[in-house]
């Protein structure tokens, strides 16, 4: 369902099986070189029994790569293949109409921290909405046990609060840095974790606000540069006042548009 290695290191063992996904998996695996074997060893140094695991790591890209959708029809049984992005820019679901099972990778964590280096965030929250639309009887989620749509509420209540929050320090004027410091104890609190997974945890956490605060600062920035053109749009020529801005003349954020909509 992507690139990511806890999803891709494996393909060896499937042999001679041919492994699909989408384009972009394809391009982030075809980089993948000893040197960055060697450093997936390393991480687990704290966990042997992992480690054991790895020593003979065979990287396998995709034989097989789609775009959008691809449908896989075997044994009269059928297999949507559906690019959804938000996690990463490779993340894809598998989703069984007939039975209504879907495969959701890491779009789903069950009462577990998202891991968000490379999300895009409104992304991940279309395709929250895609995957309940479904109507799926069984999600099987990246990280977490089988459950059903209900679970998904839980993750994007957390990546809206995420957002939420490292907008309010990022409009306070609070650095990069600063908002990861800030924000990670509050963060923590939305799942229990284990004493010894603590800091590797907080690290995770610190990623996905370093991501979220990159796209806040640019819708930010952007938000910015529209107010500014509609201004100066809206500047008379010939001396008069300028008449107030119409309502929705200012860009509004994801949140704002929300906020909205559901008013």
């Amino acid at each position: 369902t992507d690139h990511h290695r806890g999803h891709a290191l494996g393909n060896q063992y499937f042999m001679p099986t041919k492994v699909i996904a989408h384009e972009r998996a394809h391009k982030e695996m075809s980089g993948y070189t000893e040197n960055f074997k060697e450093r997936v060893y390393n991480s687990f140094k704290r966990e042997p029994d992992i480690q054991k695991q790895l020593t003979n790591i065979i990287i396998i890209p995709p034989h097989i790569t789609f775009t959008e959708r691809a449908t896989l029809i075997y044994g009269g049984r059928e297999v949507h293949l559906i690019y959804v992005g938000g996690h990463t820019p490779a993340t894809s679901i598998a989703w069984l109409p007939e039975e209504k099972i879907c495969f959701v990778g890491d779009i789903l964590w069950v009462d577990q921290h998202p891991y968000m280096a490379q999300a895009n965030t409104l992304e991940w929250l279309d395709a929250l909405a895609f995957i309940r639309s479904l109507d799926a009887e069984l999600l099987v989620p990246g990280h977490g046990p089988t459950c059903t749509a209900e679970a998904t509420y839980k993750v994007e209540e957390y990546i809206r609060f995420m957002r939420q929050r490292v907008r309010e320090v990022y409009r306070e004027g609070k650095t990069k840095n600063e908002a990861k410091s800030y924000l990670v104890g509050e963060m923590l609190e939305w799942f229990p974790v284990p004493p010894e997974r603590k800091s590797k945890i907080e690290s995770q956490i610190k990623s996905g606000i370093n991501r979220v605060y990159r796209e806040i600062q640019r819708e930010e920035e952007e938000k910015a540069a529209a107010a500014e053109q509609t201004v100066q749009v809206a500047q008379p020529t010939n001396g008069a006042s300028a008449p107030p801005p119409a309502n929705g003349a200012e860009a509004l954020t994801p949140e704002d548009q929300l906020a909205n909509s559901t008013s």
